[in-house]
């Protein structure tokens, strides 16, 4: 009996030590680490938290209740009601100073993981007229690249905080510059049209200039962002309950006002040194001010490729399209969008998609946007567009837009394939196009951009017989005799054009659409590639310029 006590005893004893050991002593390590890590904080930042634990037996850690406030100019506040940290990595400050240590041989890939997983639940943040709510947030594989924190010119982290704040009292100055060059404008408009005498106007140089500012501006953040771009790592993403309000700085050119953002729930697959996975977004709204509300049900993001355009600006390189260069993102697609007008009404969208967005050569090499089933009422619409549909008898019109580019460095050629804009309700209008010329402008200025082929083509709905009726009610017979006596008045206005060997046929093809509108296709095929400045002037010179000089041909029907 006696050893059993004594048995039981030392297991008390032993688990005592155990729960001490696996509990007790790595929780005590991990608040000394909390408290000495809040030590170092630059001054003004306050950081408190309510309970900090952590577990050998699951390498996990658990800390409540943390609170965050930050300093003037930039100051906010962020309250976390629990983070929980999956498998963190114990050396990670180790690695960090090692690193630092020996930043010249460090390498672009070398990582130093930062934890398994991070979990945040309840956040709240406020300040700078913001405030915001996020009910969880999970990051996977989270991970740290030193190598680009370490390189020439780039400030020590400490600094960070300075930097941000100074580029955007900056860009304050430049907003003001802004507002008060666009009062400047207004003023001389007002009084030119009060009194036909015009105070002094912005000129372009006026304009100039404060584009420079804005990018000068924004440079020392874009350069920041650059950096965290190359120096984060993480295999995936999870957010729900996104919630944030707050007001706008009042700017003419951006009224917004306050605005309102709400996200159900966020997916990323992952991000590597400026190449991101695809990723995903649920049951967003934003609302901002007076211009409107924007509702969507789902979003899609295709993979993204910034990591050499990061790297330039890492490294100093200006603002220019030159910093874009081998940059690419695949694409984003948004379903089921609703947009809520600033005049009450509304716009349903069906879907809306980017895709085949790349870059080359300081220039645009490809992309591909739609927007597909954009339905509006128009009773909602305002001024001339409204009473123009109306008197079409139209209720509603559906839009749809299409337009592709891919551009050649070699030869400085694009083509514009099935460029289209259509209504539903009443006809498309679709256009080709082969272009010459395209391309950063050379440095001589002497080749024009221009066309080698194009081919415009309508094909029609309901819109010849709703603007014969002006909104009228007419039987088919009716229309069939309109249409046959505008078109006898067409050809009887040509007059000795409909003689002319090289315009009879496309007189005859304007003709048989006007009886029987299908569709129309007008087609230029140059002997040369023709600028496209020479198309006014050439225009200018008759129908026989236009077909000897630019090959016009027109067929109907076909």
């Amino acid at each position: 009996m006696r050893r059993t006590w004594i048995a039981v005893a030392a297991a008390i004893i032993l688990g005592g030590a155990a729960y001490f050991g696996l509990f007790v002593v790595p929780s005590q390590q991990l608040r000394a680490g909390l408290d000495l890590t809040i030590a170092t904080l630059p001054p003004g930042y306050t950081v408190k938290y309510g309970g900090a634990r952590f577990s050998l037996l699951t390498h996990t850690a658990v800390i409540t209740d943390l609170s965050v406030q930050g300093p003037p100019p930039t100051s906010f506040n962020e309250t976390i009601a629990k983070i929980t940290v999956e498998h963190p990595a114990l050396d990670f400050i180790d690695g960090w100073s090692r690193a630092q240590a020996n930043s010249s041989v460090l390498k672009p890939d070398y990582a130093l993981p930062v934890a398994g997983r991070v979990t945040v639940e309840g956040a709240k943040f406020s300040g700078n007229g913001t405030s915001g709510t996020i009910a969880s947030s999970s990051l996977a594989g989270l991970r740290i690249y030193p190598w680009p924190f370490f390189q020439p010119g780039v400030p020590p982290l400490k600094d960070f905080g300075g930097v941000f704040e100074s580029a955007l009292e900056a860009q304050k100055k430049v907003t003001q510059e802004q507002q008060a060059l666009l009062a400047q404008q207004q003023t001389s408009q007002r009084q030119a049209q009060e009194s036909g005498q015009q105070a002094a106007a912005p000129t372009p140089a006026d304009f100039a200039k404060l584009q420079k500012d804005a990018l000068d501006a924004l440079l020392p953040l874009a350069r920041l962002e650059a950096i965290a771009y190359l120096g984060l790592g993480f295999d995936g993403f999870d957010g729900s309950g996104l919630d944030v309000t707050g007001v706008m700085e009042t700017n003419p050119a951006l009224p917004f006002g306050n605005f309102h953002v709400a996200v159900s729930k966020v997916h990323s697959n992952g991000f590597d040194r400026g190449i991101g996975g695809g990723s995903t977004v649920d049951g967003m709204i934003e609302e901002i001010g007076p211009s409107g509300k924007v509702a969507l049900n789902h979003a899609s993001f295709g993979n993204m490729v910034l990591r050499d355009t990061a790297a330039r600006l890492a490294n100093g390189a200006p603002l220019t399209m030159a910093l874009l260069d081998g940059a690419s993102f695949e694409g984003m697609e948004m379903d089921g969008m609703s947009i809520t007008l600033p005049t009450g009404g509304s716009s349903q969208i069906h879907k809306i998609a980017l895709s085949s967005l790349s870059f080359d050569h300081s220039f645009l090499k490809s992309f591909v946007f739609n927007i597909t089933g954009l339905k509006q009422d128009v009773s909602t619409l305002d001024g001339r567009a409204k009473a123009t549909l109306q008197q079409l008898g139209l209720n509603t019109v559906t839009l749809n837009i299409e337009t592709s580019f891919q551009w050649n460095a070699g030869n400085r050629t694009a083509v514009l394939h099935d460029n289209s804009i259509s209504v539903d309700e009443l006809g498309s209008l679709q256009l080709n196009a082969d272009l010459v010329n395209i391309g950063p402008i050379d440095a001589a200025g002497l080749e024009q951009p221009g066309f080698s082929k194009a081919t415009l083509r309508y094909q029609d709905g309901s819109l010849i017989d709703r603007l014969l009726s002006a909104g009228g009610k007419r039987s088919a017979d009716q229309l069939a005799q309109m249409r046959q006596a505008f078109a006898t008045n067409m050809l009887r206005n040509f007059g000795s054009l409909a003689a002319d060997p090289k315009l009879a046929g496309s007189v005859k093809a304007i003709s048989d659409f006007a009886k029987t509108p299908q569709n129309l296709t007008i087609t230029l095929a140059p002997s040369a590639p023709v600028p496209l400045a020479a198309m006014k002037d050439v225009a200018a010179q008759g129908p026989q310029a236009l077909v000897n000089t630019l090959g016009l041909a027109i067929t109907a029907n076909q």
